[in-house]
């Protein structure tokens, strides 16, 4: 049977931007549904390494799509470029430092001063680092996805059990919104996975129950696993991810994105622990209003 044909609905204008790697990215993830096998492994790859496109040859990104090059140039062209080296050049005109991801702490920190010629000072470090904070509250307050804080705080109202899961790094960001909404409502329980437990844990989900979980790249097998489970059971996801690629994108009913700037290859947690205070302060006083807090607090 013959493929059906790939839908190309992205002009030269639109994919790129004059330049601007955050509105081509916008565009990938808007026809990433569209997209044939092969170009959405390529477009996954993309928005998570998109600090390094600039630096990788296309047999590069080739390998680790697991495609042919043909296929990066079809890639290419479907948004509007004339070739690899077209659309490369938007990424080589804002390459950074950004260290990888799963590299150990003291592996960044050794890059970090394998590559700079002076050392930093605590204030310096200090003053990137609020910058960079202070770069995310900005980023996130004109977040899109944030249309949905309503809709999301509708939802926790009326579920009848509140499940937050966080591993990892997200740990205290879910602890912290638990401990929050207890005070409201004694049904919102933290998944831990104290002692390998969790799936124990969620055996108790019902479909009116709603999950909210924050996951960030690279994503706890955890988090994805109880995500699923929550899926099979009809309860309502809350994602607070990186992308509209993650893994959480088919399986949430609301996903809220948060744009992480790493200082010295380290990402904070300022955005989250942000946006989980202000869901719990919407949610309160929604609450409140309704009269659906517990009749004890």
């Amino acid at each position: 049977m013959a493929k059906k044909a790939l839908r190309n609905t992205t002009t030269d204008e639109d994919a790129r931007g004059a330049g601007n790697v955050e509105t081509l990215l916008q565009t990938i993830s808007a026809e990433y549904p569209n997209l044939s096998r092969q170009l959405a492994k390529i477009a996954v790859f993309i928005e998570r390494n998109h600090e390094y496109v600039g630096l990788y040859k296309i047999k590069d990104i080739a390998e680790r799509c697991d495609v042919q090059p043909s296929a990066i140039i079809r890639f290419a062209h479907h948004f509007g470029f004339k070739g690899f080296s077209e659309m490369q050049a938007v990424f080589k005109a804002r390459l950074s430092r950004r260290v990888e991801l799963e590299n150990p702490y003291r592996d960044r920190i050794r890059q970090v001063i394998g590559t700079r010629q002076t050392v930093f000072g605590s204030d310096e470090i200090i003053q990137q680092s609020t910058q960079r904070s202070i770069e995310e509250l900005v980023s996130l307050g004109s977040e899109p996805s944030l249309k949905e804080i309503d809709a999301v705080v509708d939802r926790l109202i009326g579920s009848d059990k509140i499940w937050i899961a966080g591993m990892r790094r997200s740990y205290p960001v879910a602890s912290y919104l638990t401990y929050a909404l207890q005070h409201i409502r004694s049904d919102a329980v933290q998944i831990t996975n104290t002692g390998g437990m969790y799936r124990s844990q969620i055996r108790r989900m019902a479909k009116d129950d709603i999950l909210l979980l924050f996951s960030y790249e690279p994503y706890a097998e955890e988090t994805l696993d109880i995500a699923r489970f929550a899926a099979e059971q009809g309860v309502a996801i809350v994602a607070i991810t990186d992308s509209q690629m993650s893994p959480y994108a088919q399986l949430a009913a609301h996903l809220i994105l948060i744009k992480e700037r790493p200082t010295l290859g380290f990402r904070s947690l300022v955005s989250s622990m942000a946006l989980a205070h202000s869901i719990f302060v919407a949610f309160a006083y929604k609450a409140e209003l309704a009269g659906e807090g517990d009749s004890a607090s």
